[in-house]
């Protein structure tokens, strides 16, 4: 009888242990991305490089080409070609 009870119970504990193996296997394989979706979420995704336009540092205006310069503090900024001289004549340097 005790032997019975016994298997019964190293059986529960064995479906228990694999339970929570499996959990912890499946959370653990969260941070995970599957290649195909990856792709799939970038093929989604406007393209920036194509017709779009960024706004200039200086004047804020949209600007299909800009320059992009390094700030003495460390910032990065992009200006337009009419806002160049300016940025130019503080002493930036282009990236």
């Amino acid at each position: 009888m005790w032997i019975t009870v016994a298997s019964i119970l190293l059986v529960l504990l064995l479906i228990s242990a694999i339970i929570i193996g499996r959990k912890k296997f499946k959370n653990g394989s969260d941070n995970v991305v599957s290649l195909s979706q990856a792709k799939k979420a970038k093929t989604s995704e406007p393209m920036r490089g194509k017709g779009a336009s960024q706004k200039c540092s200086h004047c804020k205006q949209p600007s299909k080409k800009l320059t992009f310069y390094a700030t003495p503090d460390g910032r990065v900024i992009g200006v337009c070609a009419s806002c160049k001289p300016a940025v130019e004549r503080q002493g930036l340097l282009p990236i």
